[in-house]
């Protein structure tokens, strides 16, 4: 990644002894809590103190640590240098220039930064802070009512007294939940919701969207299919409703295109891996979202499969034949199948009496009908060795 050093060499006013030690402050800490999503803490140097060069060098290096870390932990480091950039839309209101710039969009420029990845900063910064304060309101459990508990497990509340509160815990890989007591200010609110009473990020229904999304399967509408798996992604992702988006791309797979195309369950299987591999902050892993719902309206189709299971459900007085039908079918007196001759081949006792091998398999047995257009094996050109019939680890 080109930092603002690189960008912009001589945009910096050589280093004096003083602006090398403003340089050389530890201006910017992150601080990762327990493993997980980091929490940005940022130490605002004393901005009025500096001269114009201290001040740039000082905000160089803070975009130098924020393009470090955003690699690995998302959009919210725009907090690491967002004193700095009000301090200089400060300075540019008072009309001063920092770095030979008039204007905060300009110095962003001089930054290596593009003001509209800014304003994206900005809005996204805004929107966690303001889930921050929600979940900080405070709680009140009620019996019944979903909860999470400190492990981050789903349980749900029993029974309650004063201080504390009994709740059927489930957990990781367990069939059955758990009865554990907990002090009330211990559980949180569990906001997401089951599809059928959810709605999405932009107010549909769940449920709609899940069927928009395999209607555009089906009916090849690439630009609405995209639209509703992002819809379903993003729902997922603010935990409005817990949706299994791969799982979902696999079933419209199976109802829809199942033996019209074989290949294309292994090119999601791929996809879904991918998709887990470049999982980050900066949700790298929505690209083969997409890219799989772009296969799967791309594809050929057919309800084959699912058109069984329906015909089955809207049959439910079929029954299979009785033992005494099956052996009325067997009787002599019905019509028999024609057996081709090309059936008693090696594999079977009939055909080793005649003397039939392999030349007879590969010519006859063997010879495909709709034969596909991949390439037929090519045997190697190579002559082995008669008393060696097959390459030895020392002639490879």
């Amino acid at each position: 990644m080109n930092t603002a050093k690189a960008t912009n060499p001589t945009s910096v006013a050589p280093a004096t002894e003083t602006s090398t030690n403003i340089q050389e402050r530890d201006t910017v800490t992150l601080d990762l809590l327990n493993g997980s999503e980091p929490s940005i803490g940022v130490e605002t140097p004393n901005f009025s103190a500096m001269t114009e060069t201290q001040f740039h060098l000082t905000m160089v290096k803070a975009t130098d640590k924020a393009n470090e870390y955003a690699e690995q932990h998302g959009l919210a480091i725009y907090q690491i240098i967002l004193p700095g950039l009000e301090f200089a839309k400060a300075q540019f209101a008072e009309g001063k220039t920092v770095n030979g710039c008039t204007g905060i969009e300009a110095y962003i420029k001089s930054l290596g930064l593009q003001p509209p990845t800014i304003r994206k900063w900005r809005e996204r910064a805004a929107n966690r802070d303001f889930l921050k304060q929600i979940n900080q309101l405070t709680f009140v459990p009620h019996i019944g009512g979903p909860v999470k508990t400190l492990a981050g497990n789903l349980a749900k509340v029993i029974d309650l007294t004063a201080d504390k509160a009994d709740v059927e815990e489930m957990l990781p890989n367990a069939h059955q939940p758990v009865i554990k007591t907990y002090k009330r200010d211990q559980l949180k609110a569990w906001n997401s919701k089951p599809f059928y009473c959810a709605t999405t990020v932009h107010n549909w229904d769940v449920d709609v969207a899940v069927s928009a999304a395999q209607k555009c399967v089906r009916d090849g509408d690439e630009g609405n299919g995209c639209y509703w798996i992002r819809e379903l992604y993003w729902t997922n992702d603010q935990k409005l409703s817990p949706i299994n988006i791969w799982k979902k791309l696999f079933i419209f797979y199976g109802e829809e295109i199942g033996l019209a195309d074989l290949s294309i369950k292994t090119h999601l299987l791929e996809f879904e891996q991918l998709a887990e591999k470049v999982k980050d902050g900066r949700h790298s892993d929505l690209l083969y979202v997409i890219n799989g719902m772009m296969l799967l309206r791309r594809a050929k189709k057919s309800r084959a499969a699912d058109n069984a299971i329906l015909w089955f459900e809207q049959n439910p007085t079929y029954v299979p034949p009785t033992p005494e039908k099956i052996e009325y079918y067997a009787t002599a007196d019905l019509p028999t199948p024609v057996v081709p001759d090309k059936v008693y081949d090696k594999h079977t006792a009939t055909g080793r009496k005649k003397k039939r091998g392999l030349e007879h398999f590969l010519k006859e047995a063997a010879v495909l009908t709709n034969e596909s257009d991949i390439a037929p094996f090519q045997a190697p050109v190579t002559v082995v060795d008669p008393e060696k019939p097959f390459p030895t680890e020392a002639s490879l």
